[in-house]
């Protein structure tokens, strides 16, 4: 990724396979970017080393998917 954007890298990064891959997808991230982590196909601990996440303002969102419907998610799945 580093290559194909000039050594700048992505604005944002789909990480699905989690792991030991968190840490590339980190490392390959514009400055201001997003790793959005999607899955956990690697099924180890993902990490990172996140002393570089505050002076590149990187973020890491969690990210959802359900398949709940709207009155589910007004009543709180009461």
């Amino acid at each position: 990724m580093l290559r194909l954007t000039g050594g700048r890298g992505a604005d944002v990064v789909l990480d699905t396979q989690g792991g030991r891959a968190l840490a590339r997808s980190v490392h390959e991230t514009a400055h201001g970017g997003r790793v959005v982590s999607l899955a956990g196909m690697a099924l180890e601990p993902s990490t990172a080393e996140t002393r570089g996440l505050c002076p590149t303002n990187i973020a890491i969102p969690g990210f959802r998917l359900t398949g709940r419907t709207r009155a589910v998610r007004r009543t709180g799945w009461r």
